[in-house]
């Protein structure tokens, strides 16, 4: 454990490893993951200075994590194929069902089931997907408006509750089964499927003894002899409110989404690998980034801006300003259509004018006469119109949200794609998912062996100094500025992955947060529950979440 692999080795923490704890017996795991991140980076050999690999033995796991954003690219796009599997342990297996689940399935079994969902990011489908968010975001507004009672409710809003039950809400879209969001909110069901998430992830995630494959066969086999209850109920509701469905209408010839390619994947495969656990396992790694990652950013946005309150403010002078310059645009376009129409009017009377000049009487009396009949007909159109623009001026819908920011109007916001990325950058590093070598490589200098696993550290990444300047500072304004000054800034933030493994709904998820971010600060304000600071320090030891907290929303006049 203590040999070296060979003289190009990533540097290395200095102190003994020992056997099933590796170095890890020096962290003190009762603090915050970037405290334990730091405590890590003081076993390196100090005069060594900044390195962008470093190994360690995480527990009986020889690990080499990636501190540059650059050098993640050229692990894993650049050699991609080559850290395409994550590592195998008894626990990823039994928790993904026989490497069943999109995460942890391997080589072209993974390959199969991302192209169930492949789908899903086609321009037609995408633009499909992208209605639904902002119906979607819209129905979040007007629950939040409370318009039944014609005020807001004088209690406190836990925001967790609020974003998740969105974000599930939403995701039943993907899957074609449709409800309003405040049938999610009420329905017991969709809250036992959330809290049964959450449960999975604070049992799996930022758990190292998952990490050693030793103390992995008792946890294993302690879960199995359990009858795996920790998927039980989450498994069970996918199968009751999405898959049965599917079963009965699919139309193998016409998949409709990705349950019926997995439905039809499924009966790909011979008989005896045949289960409902090839389809459910896919899914359900579908909903655990989309009721954590995708909801972690939404609630820290809305904390940190509870405690910025002048940020709230600025992101609502841009939104407000972005909509009145639209409809001035609107109405300078209206009215050049309405000079236009004049001036044809005009040109068409006084030719009309002069033929009639040049003729006589009876040729007068029928052109007053056809005059008269265009001028019904005008009549009968104008009036067709007014009916059909009095229709769509009635539709319920775009008469409430005629002032609603959706995702053309991202480009045009710049102070509100900063603060997001600033969220993200701020409070959203961690460690990247782990890949696994299929073969000896040797990157940036450095000798990484076969069976090596491999993570890029964004929780180093997000608070290098080199990088950021200030990185302990929430700057709301970071991310503004000359793009090609900026540039590398986004370069950093690898908050959904790169490479083929890269999340594949990231496109969604970021329009997911864009759209509520910014609705939620166009029509309301909010502060603490008691007006103070809320406590920004994470809940969990190793993960993003936030604290639990309550806001009190007042609607903007």
């Amino acid at each position: 454990m203590n040999k070296k692999f060979s003289k190009n080795d990533p540097i290395r923490c200095n102190w003994l490893a020992i056997p099933f704890f590796g170095h890890f017996y020096r962290v003190d795991f009762s603090k915050p993951f970037f405290e334990i991140y730091n405590n890590t980076k003081h076993l390196m050999k100090e005069e060594c200075g900044k390195h962008k690999l470093f190994s360690i033995w995480f527990m009986d796991n020889y690990m080499v994590f990636i501190t540059d954003p650059y050098l993640a690219r050229e692990f894993l796009v650049k050699n991609g194929d080559n850290f395409l599997n994550r590592p195998i342990t008894s626990a990823t297996k039994l928790f993904s069902h026989n490497f069943a689940s999109l995460s942890q399935s391997r080589d072209q079994r993974w390959l199969d089931i991302r192209n169930t969902f492949s789908h899903i990011s086609t321009n037609l489908l995408l633009r499909k997907k992208l209605h639904h968010i902002e119906n979607k975001t819209k129905e979040l507004i007007k629950n939040l408006k409370d318009e039944r009672n014609g005020r807001l409710s004088p209690n406190p809003i836990e925001v967790h509750k609020i974003t998740k039950s969105y974000l599930l809400n939403l995701l039943f879209e993907y899957f074609n089964r449709s409800e309003s969001l405040e049938t999610t909110i009420n329905d017991p069901r969709c809250q036992e499927f959330i809290d049964g998430v959450l449960k999975f992830l604070s049992t799996t995630q930022g758990k190292p003894m998952l990490n050693c494959k030793f103390f992995c066969l008792f946890i294993s086999a302690y879960h199995k002899l359990t009858g795996l209850q920790l998927l039980y109920k989450p498994y069970k509701l996918i199968k009751e409110l999405l898959i049965n469905d599917h079963y009965n209408t699919i139309d193998r010839n016409n998949p409709r989404d990705p349950i019926d390619e997995l439905i039809i994947l499924n009966e790909s495969y011979p008989k005896h690998q045949q289960n409902d656990h090839n389809i459910i396992s896919p899914i359900f790694d579908m909903f655990v980034p989309g009721l954590n990652t995708s909801s972690f950013i939404l609630e820290w946005f809305m904390l940190l801006l509870s405690n910025y309150q002048l940020t709230q403010q600025s992101i609502y002078n841009e939104l407000i300003n972005v909509l009145n310059d639209e409809n001035n645009n609107n109405n300078n376009n209206n009215n050049n259509n309405n000079n236009n129409n004049n001036n044809n009017n005009n040109n068409n009377n006084n030719n009309n004018n002069n033929n009639n000049n040049n003729n006589n009487n009876n040729n007068n009396n029928n052109n007053n006469n056809n005059n008269n009949n265009n001028n019904n007909n005008n009549n009968y159109n104008n009036n067709n119109n007014n009916k059909n623009n009095n229709c769509e001026d009635s539709d319920e819908d775009k008469n409430f949200y005629k002032d609603f920011i959706g995702i053309k109007h991202k480009i045009k916001t710049p102070i509100l794609n900063s603060v997001i990325n600033e969220v993200i950058r701020y409070k959203m590093g961690t460690s990247g998912g782990p890949r696994t070598t299929k073969e000896d490589i040797f990157i940036d200098g450095k000798f990484i062996p076969k069976g090596t696993s491999v993570a890029i550290l964004t929780i180093a990444i997000f608070n290098d100094k080199e990088y950021w300047g200030n990185p302990e500072n929430f700057v709301p304004d970071r991310f503004l500025g000359d793009y090609d000054i900026i540039k590398p800034h986004f370069d950093r933030l690898l908050q959904f992955g790169v490479g083929k493994r890269q999340c594949p709904g990231k496109n969604i998820a970021n329009d997911q947060i864009y759209l509520v971010c910014a609705n939620l600060v166009l029509n309301f304000t909010w502060t603490s529950e008691d007006g103070k600071k809320i406590c920004e320090i994470p809940d969990f030891k190793l993960n993003s979440l936030p604290p639990p907290y309550k806001i009190i929303l007042k609607k903007r006049k």
